[in-house]
């Protein structure tokens, strides 16, 4: 096999303070692929060396160091799958090993960290923007063993026009930051159904952009993204808008209805995404439901999005029998009608319980009706719902607050709990979510368990508005538009004239 190894030496020092660490420094077989990314590692490093503006240095270089002990894990599988090809197949001038490459993925934080997707798999290169057949994305996606999808020199709008395109066979990478120009959309102007399914284990999917249709199609199934099914899934770096019901929603209804009979969706990160700006009269965003479990919503950018940010319920007499597990870390929220809602509607003795971490997040008003910035309680009082809602009419919950700032909580002189409501709407908001709902001890979920240093909810905004959502290779206007909302203080999700930038 030719072309199977590059040697790679990467020695990346850190200076801080005087002092010199070396993060990793190693021989091992990869591709030129993970060399630029780990480069591009080093580059942000450099650049914080030589930055004349204050900032909390501690903070960003752990950030890096976390990307590279992960990228470290990643080499080290990459090796022992190079070993065992190795042995399983012996030199061939015919073979086309150029296509075994690895897939380069930024750190992945929370309980998908060890999804593999298409590591050490072809690279199927999306060669037209065809709704199906040679070439086409949806061929791509349909192919079996373990693969990386990638767009190279390719850019435009893939307009899904059959059937929606599902991903049943497991081990897939889907890298959209490989297209050139302007980069892909995925769009479905037609049909009551999603773009994209997912209905399979070991799924990374990068840089995805979604746009279901220009204007609003009716019907409960015009969702951009729906995850059916599948362990260890990665939405990371991606953006979704313009959905009819939901941007992403996670849920089993194969059997429905009734109790799910066992666990279908789990180990799940969505992290660094965009969601704004979904049609009909609740703008929903994301649901979770059945007995989905194992969740973490990471760093992810939630603008001018009003319900189901997320939603994590379960339908009466549909209670999963086991526990779930949900994370919502250092997200940023703007323009909201509620924030994250977690509702367990079955009384059933036998009920799951849901445990929940709800840390460092950032929740901040627009300022087109008050003409102020960043209204709060003390500078703008109003009735408002409070951001965060939780019930129960079950086993209860165990929910844990920490470092949140919202309208109702502007500092943190105020109580952690005044972020959140026991459900209902702004009538309800002086109900607080209750003492057999809380927890006073953080739940061990995996940003935690991994001591994964957290920006403070106040920074939130400025580290990701650069980078947050499919950044690469560029952004399109539907993102521009939100993120240029939450740094003017205003709201044009419903003003403007839905367009594909194609």
């Amino acid at each position: 096999m030719r072309n199977l190894i590059t040697l790679l030496t990467l020695i990346i020092c850190i200076y801080a303070n005087g002092q010199s660490k070396t993060f990793i420094e190693y021989d091992t077989k990869t591709s030129q692929v993970f060399y630029e990314y780990l480069k591009s590692i080093d580059k942000k490093i450099i650049d914080l060396q030589n930055s004349v503006v204050p900032i909390d240095i501690t903070k960003q270089l752990n950030e890096l160091e976390a990307q590279l002990k992960a990228a470290d894990v990643k080499i080290k599988a990459l090796e022992e799958r190079v070993a065992k090809l190795e042995n399983e197949n012996p030199t061939d001038p015919t073979d086309p090993i150029d296509t075994i490459i690895p897939s380069p993925v930024e750190g992945i934080f929370g309980y998908g960290k060890n999804t593999v997707g298409g590591e050490g798999g072809r690279v199927i290169n999306v060669s037209n923007l065809n709704d199906s057949g040679a070439g086409s994305f949806r061929e791509a996606v349909e192919a079996s063993g373990a693969r990386i999808i990638e767009f190279n020199g390719l850019e435009g709008r893939i307009d899904v026009t059959g059937e929606t395109i599902k991903i049943t066979n497991p081990n897939i990478t889907i890298r959209f930051q490989t297209a050139k120009g302007k980069g892909i959309t995925l769009s479905r102007e037609t049909k009551d159904r999603p773009i994209l399914e997912i209905d399979t284990d070991e799924v990374i999917i990068e840089y995805m952009r979604t746009r279901r249709s220009t204007s609003y199609r009716s019907g409960n199934n015009s969702d951009n993204v729906w995850v059916n099914s599948g362990n260890n899934i990665v939405f990371n770096h991606c953006s979704f808008a313009w959905s009819s019901d939901g941007n992403l929603d996670l849920a089993n209804y194969d059997g429905q209805p009734g109790r799910p009979p066992k666990i279908e969706i789990s180990n799940v990160t969505i992290q660094y995404c965009i969601f704004t700006n979904s049609y009909g009269g609740s703008n929903k965003t994301s649901l979770v439901s059945r007995g989905a479990t194992n969740i973490t919503y990471f760093r992810n950018a939630w603008l001018s999005t009003a319900t189901r940010n997320p939603s994590i319920s379960t339908p009466v007499n549909e209670a999963p029998t086991w526990d779930c597990y949900y994370e919502h870390i250092n997200n940023f929220h703007y323009d909201y009608t509620n924030g994250p809602s977690y509702n367990n509607n079955d009384p059933s003795p036998d009920a799951g319980i849901y445990y929940v971490n709800v840390i460092k997040n950032r929740a901040m008003e627009n300022t087109t009706s008050t003409g102020i910035v960043d209204p709060n309680i003390e500078t703008y009082p109003a009735s408002k719902r409070r951001w965060l809602r939780a019930s129960t009419v079950g086993n209860g919950m165990k929910i844990y607050v920490e470092g949140n700032i919202t309208y109702y909580r502007p500092n943190e002189t105020y109580d952690e709990w005044e972020i959140g409501q026991n459900s209902g709407g702004e009538a309800d908001r002086n109900k607080l979510i209750p003492e057999n709902l809380r927890s006073y001890t953080v739940n061990p979920t995996p940003i935690i368990t991994d001591n994964i240093e957290l920006w403070d909810a106040n920074d939130i905004w400025d580290n990701l508005k650069d980078h947050v959502g499919a950044s690469l290779p560029m952004r399109d206007a539907e993102d521009r538009r939100a993120i240029n909302d939450v740094d003017l203080g205003i709201s044009t999700e419903n003003k403007v004239e839905n367009k594909f930038d194609d």
